[in-house]
């Protein structure tokens, strides 16, 4: 299984798996709303190869200036739904975030408050607390205990 950065090639095999998600997952009125996204909204968008077939998809979208990324347009083949591969796309996009300057001083700033260390167990935000702080540490700057 590879994760590779989406290209124009790909539009037709990638639009393919959203209609195969049609109705259960996207609404038929989405595709205009995707096609839309991968030609003017895209900034980082991902495939996931298997066997050289496109199995899944999905992008992020950064908003500095909110402080905030966003994940988007996730779908999986549906002969792989429920064997990991979404997760494993996720995972691969939050590290690519979790990798971006201005994320990593907002994971700074929120480790450093100890207000927030406390709201994240009740509300089952712990694993993601130390899934950002190993990726970051990672990288071998800033270290987050």
């Amino acid at each position: 299984m590879i994760i590779r950065t989406y290209q124009a090639e790909d539009f037709t095999k990638v639009l393919g798996l959203l209609r195969q998600n049609i109705p259960q997952y996207f609404a038929p009125e989405e595709e205009e709303d995707f096609i839309h996204y991968l030609e003017k909204e895209r900034e980082e968008y991902f495939v996931i190869e298997q066997d050289q077939q496109i199995i899944g998809c999905g992008g992020i979208n950064f908003f500095p200036k909110l402080k905030k990324a966003r994940i988007s347009w996730d779908m999986i083949h549906a002969e792989y739904q429920g064997k990991g591969i979404g997760k494993t796309l996720t995972q691969y996009r939050m590290t690519r975030i979790a990798e971006t300057a201005w994320i990593k001083e907002i994971v700074k700033e929120l480790v450093d408050d100890d207000q927030s260390y406390g709201y994240c167990p009740s509300k089952g935000e712990l694993a993601t607390r130390k899934f950002l702080a190993s990726v970051t540490n990672k990288l071998g700057g800033t270290q987050i205990n």
